[in-house]
């Protein structure tokens, strides 16, 4: 499996324990783990479903518990250039990550985090938008004009309103359709950030289960055109959110 530049194509959990977020996500997402190949790095694990790579997770103890979202890339370089032309920043790279890929970390001119990611032995998730796996990417920020903008010109994104949200949601649409959306921060003042969104069979039932394994549930769920969401936190405070609906094929 392959991914267009422009399209999300993996996420990260940097979390400061490692073996309580496998419990949390193993027991929500039915996820097993093991390692890269021999002679990669030990401390990053990937998280697997029914056997598929769906993601990753790796301790880290110097920052606040997130996500990272990844966008396949032709040319990490050029992106970190050019993400400082637009008013942007690289907070990291560009460097090779052994023999995964190669990846700048960017923050946009708001301070949300995205990496861009060019593959060599870490293509990116083996499946999505099925149950257990990664199915959408929302950019929660300050400045929704300035964020589609520099978006645009970055990933060569169409970002677009949706007429039925209000002014509230964008869509984003890359090489291989839509796979992501922007939206306002929802408190004045908070970082922006960018979130994973997984699918879950029963969202009645991943609700429940989030609680039971420590996690904390934010909202209601919210109904969208493909389903409904709900945005959530994991035990140690790191927010993605959970879908439940019609998936793209």
């Amino acid at each position: 499996m392959g991914y267009s530049s422009g399209t999300f194509c993996w996420a990260d959990l940097a979390t400061p324990d490692v073996e309580s977020a496998k419990a949390f996500y193993g027991g929500l997402l039915a996820w097993e783990f093991d390692h890269l190949a021999s002679g990669d790095s030990p401390d990053y694990i990937l998280a697997r479903r029914d056997g598929a790579r769906v993601a990753a997770l790796h301790e880290a103890t110097d920052q606040p518990p997130h996500w990272n979202n990844y966008v396949t890339v032709d040319d990490p370089d050029l992106v970190g250039r050019r993400a400082q032309e637009l008013g942007g920043r690289v907070f990291a790279g560009p460097f090779e990550v052994l023999s995964a890929g190669r990846m700048a970390a960017i923050l946009d001119p708001q301070g949300a985090m995205v990496i861009a990611w060019k593959p060599a032995g870490l293509v990116g998730a083996e499946v999505v938008n099925e149950p257990g796996a990664m199915t959408w990417n929302d950019l929660l920020t300050s400045d929704v004009e300035a964020a589609r903008k520099f978006y645009a010109a970055l990933f060569g994104w169409k970002v677009d309103p949706v007429p039925e949200s209000g002014g509230r949601y964008w869509v984003i649409t890359g090489p291989e359709g839509s796979n992501g959306g922007m939206m306002p921060l929802p408190t004045a003042g908070s970082p922006p950030f960018w979130q994973p969104y997984f699918a879950v069979e029963s969202l009645k039932a991943a609700q429940a289960k989030v609680r039971e394994l420590g996690g904390r549930v934010l909202t209601e769920p919210v109904t969208v055109p493909s389903g409904a969401f709900v945005a959530v936190l994991d035990p140690h405070g790191a927010g993605f959110s959970l879908l439940e609906g019609n998936l793209d094929p």
